[in-house]
């Protein structure tokens, strides 16, 4: 009995060791970028971009994002589009580095940033982008 016990101790520890040194998910991207990640909450594939213009298809993430954050370093906004030639709806976030808020939305089905998706769901609808605001 107390061999069982002490195993299934052992595990439990064990267990929440493991979790507790788990990597988070990068919510950042790096200095120059817009990231969108396939999955809610920075999780799953992520891609960056530090094209000031690019289409999503030509990767094969077409309409597969569902967050997204964005960290210009020259360009204080980031524009994400819902058709492949930059037109659509839209949303977009603030750069990281240059104004340190409103540059990411974990979650783009319950709207996301400012535009006209900012209220509307914007999950796995994203084809292109491009940086804006640029000095």
């Amino acid at each position: 009995m107390k061999t069982t016990l002490r195993t299934i101790l052992t595990l439990a520890v064990a267990a929440t060791c493991t979790m507790l040194v788990a990597p988070a998910a990068q919510a950042v991207c790096d200095a120059g970028h817009m990231c969108i990640y396939v999955n809610n909450d920075y999780s799953g594939t992520m891609r960056g971009f530090s094209n000031s213009k690019l289409s999503w298809g030509g990767f094969g993430l077409d309409d597969k994002a569902s967050s997204a954050s964005a960290n210009g370093t020259s360009c204080s906004k980031s524009y994400y589009y819902d058709n492949r030639d930059w037109t659509g709806d839209y949303f977009y976030l603030n750069s990281y580095t240059i104004t340190g808020a409103n540059y990411q939305d974990p979650n783009l089905s319950n709207g996301a940033g400012y535009g006209t998706w900012a209220t509307n769901n914007a999950n796995d609808k994203i084809s292109s982008a491009n940086f804006a605001s640029c000095s």
